[in-house]
């Protein structure tokens, strides 16, 4: 629809592009789709692995868009490499209109997983820095909370405590910090997993 409706407005060629950071997605949306006898259509993909890892901060500067999509196809990657790539991100933003700047730097952050947050904190994040935009404040609570939620079972694990799929899948679909603070404080001492949940 989106290419028809473009091709019909603008009387030229156009395409729908893809750009995902799941290699899931990217087979998905690779597929053709029959549109009838003799026609069918296809979308440009462009996959992870085809979006560059951008640790240069120059480089970053010259093409910040490029750096934060490298951000976002690279943030669940080995956590170092991923804090290294946010990194030249961010410093490609300090460049930019402060309304880019603040949409740029919350997007690449948002991506993260909770251990390339950790590393790009320790790298450069200011202290006290407040996420701007409602989406990436929410992916940065999200975040907290499963760092926390794998604190838990990494105590159990420790301790040689069984956790069962289903007490696993609760502990990690927790998103309340104080409870999960319980939570790990309970399993520092707990017998059993079910000790953890128990008041």
């Amino acid at each position: 629809m989106y290419a028809v409706g473009l091709r019909s407005r603008k009387h030229c060629p156009c395409c729908v592009l893809v750009v995902t950071p799941d290699p899931a997605v990217a087979d998905w949306a690779s597929q053709p789709i029959p549109v009838g006898p003799g026609c069918t259509f296809a979308p440009l993909v462009v996959r992870p692995e085809a979006i560059p890892k951008l640790t240069d901060e120059l480089d970053a500067k010259r093409m910040p868009e490029l750096a934060v999509l490298s951000t976002v196809a690279h943030a669940q990657g080995p956590p170092h490499l991923a804090a290294r790539i946010a990194r030249s991100a961010l410093a490609a933003c300090t460049a930019l209109d402060q309304e880019r700047a603040v949409v740029y730097s919350d997007v690449a952050l948002a991506a993260l997983s909770a251990a390339a947050r950790k590393e790009l904190e320790q790298m450069t994040i200011p202290e006290g820095y407040v996420f701007q935009s409602d989406v990436a404040r929410l992916n940065q609570a999200r975040g907290k909370a499963e760092g926390k939620a794998e604190d838990v079972l990494r105590v159990l694990a420790a301790r040689n405590v069984a956790v069962t799929d289903e007490q696993r899948d609760r502990i990690l679909a927790c998103r309340d910090l104080e409870q999960l603070e319980r939570w790990l404080v309970r399993a520092v001492t707990a017998t059993s997993a079910t000790d953890v949940f128990d008041p």
